[in-house]
């Protein structure tokens, strides 16, 4: 942590502020402001801050985290601190053209004046809190996707732009998942890429369950393999045909292997139907099922992923330029190509080319959906799902593992 505010400082001294001097450039504040809440009336006008030049400094941390550093001038407090000075707010423009509130989370009382204020966002993908705690950001956060993101600090009172100030976060082609599945007991939820809110069907009777080493940082459910499943709807995010990644989380407790040996743990696809995409647990390896665009089934199967009863796993999989790649705690994995979908009598092909079918089937976590006959119910626990829009490299699979994040 001390060598990430070090760095921050380094970035703050090379980061030279655009910061509008409220008092001088009354027609300006007027302009900008009218961008966030419209023009000010001449009464907010007469009551808007004299900043100081250069009172504020914004910029981006090593770990591409964008930050505010207050330096000197007029105080001010964000609320739910004790007041001290104006009251103020954020406001952060993403790439995509929205402008989101960025509300105060873990902050400590007293003067912000020499405290790096750090933006993050949250477990859902679709709200950002400022804190002056980085520990926060280190076991909480979503890594922020690249592009240019202006900060804007904003006087409640008067509804008066102070500042605003553009910087780039460039990444390393991270982007938000477009599917995010937090299994938190009585809080499941699921989320789109569109920030759209998903409610599942329970089936069964899933219970909540911990995974020790990510305690604090994502939740889990627990999967008796009775009939226990969640069903999400399906969104037109989730129909994926090119690149596609799935991160997830979880712990078997059965992997025995032989026939009708299988357990689903996240699909969008109908037994002997239609497949978009399926990942089960096959004794100890992974399987993944496809459908491509002709409605021909394949599959592929890792052969010494090696999992262990009881222990955590993190798997991914991997789609990029057709070609298919599974990660199991962060190691790759040799895979195997197969025709049709029925994992014990196939004949094994040479590579083919991932080209994904779409559906309108609903996203199935612990269970295949099929009601003619074995849904291949998992049992054990299933914690933090993500599917991705885009392949992953092995860098940021590790990073994700490390760091408790799918």
């Amino acid at each position: 942590m001390d060598s990430d505010q070090n760095t921050s400082n380094a970035a703050v001294s090379s980061t030279i502020a655009i910061i509008l001097i409220i008092a001088l450039v009354v027609i300006m504040a007027a302009i900008i402001g009218a961008f966030v809440y419209g023009v000010p009336d001449a009464v907010q006008v007469s009551a808007m801050i004299k900043a100081a030049p250069d009172t504020y400094s914004y910029g981006v941390t090593s770990h591409e985290i964008p930050y505010i550093l207050p330096m000197a001038g007029d105080a001010f407090y964000f609320d739910g601190m004790e007041p001290a000075g104006h009251r103020v707010k954020l406001r952060m423009g993403a790439p995509d053209g929205v402008v989101y509130d960025v509300k105060p989370e873990h902050i400590t009382n007293g003067t912000l004046y020499g405290r790096s204020l750090y933006i993050y966002t949250e477990m859902n993908m679709c709200e950002f809190r400022v804190t002056d705690d980085l520990s926060v950001i280190t076991n909480r956060t979503r890594l922020f996707p690249p592009g240019s993101y202006a900060i804007q600090l904003i006087d409640e009172d008067t509804n008066v732009l102070i500042g605003i100030e553009n910087v780039e976060v460039k990444g390393s082609g991270l982007s938000l998942p477009h599917g995010f599945f937090s299994l938190c007991g009585e809080g499941i939820w699921g989320r789109t890429w569109g920030c759209e809110d998903l409610s599942p069907d329970i089936r069964g009777n899933p219970t909540s369950a911990e995974y020790e080493r990510c305690v604090d940082a994502m939740c889990a459910m627990h999967f008796s393999g009775n009939q226990d499943t969640l069903v999400f709807p399906d969104s037109t995010d989730f129909d994926i045909t090119e690149d596609l990644a799935i991160g997830i989380y979880f712990r078997p407790e059965d992997l025995s292997s032989g026939t009708n040996h299988a357990h689903q743990l996240f699909g969008k696809g109908v037994t002997d139907t239609d497949d978009n995409y399926e990942m089960f647990t096959i004794g100890d390896e992974i399987y993944f099922e496809w459908a491509d665009q002709n409605g021909n089934f394949y599959h592929i199967m890792t052969d010494s992923a090696n999992m262990v009863v009881n222990n955590w796993q993190y798997v991914n999989l991997v789609i990029e330029n057709n070609q298919p790649s599974i990660y199991v705690n962060g190691v790759p994995q040799v895979i195997h190509y197969y025709n049709g979908n029925n994992p014990w009598s196939h004949t094994e092909i040479t590579s083919v080319p991932v080209q994904l079918r779409d559906n309108d089937n609903p996203i199935t976590i612990g269970s295949q959906q099929w009601d003619g006959g074995s849904n291949y119910y998992f049992v054990g626990d299933i914690g933090e799902i993500a599917i991705y829009g885009r392949g992953m490299t092995s860098e940021e699979i590790l990073d994700n593992f490390n760091n408790c994040r799918a």
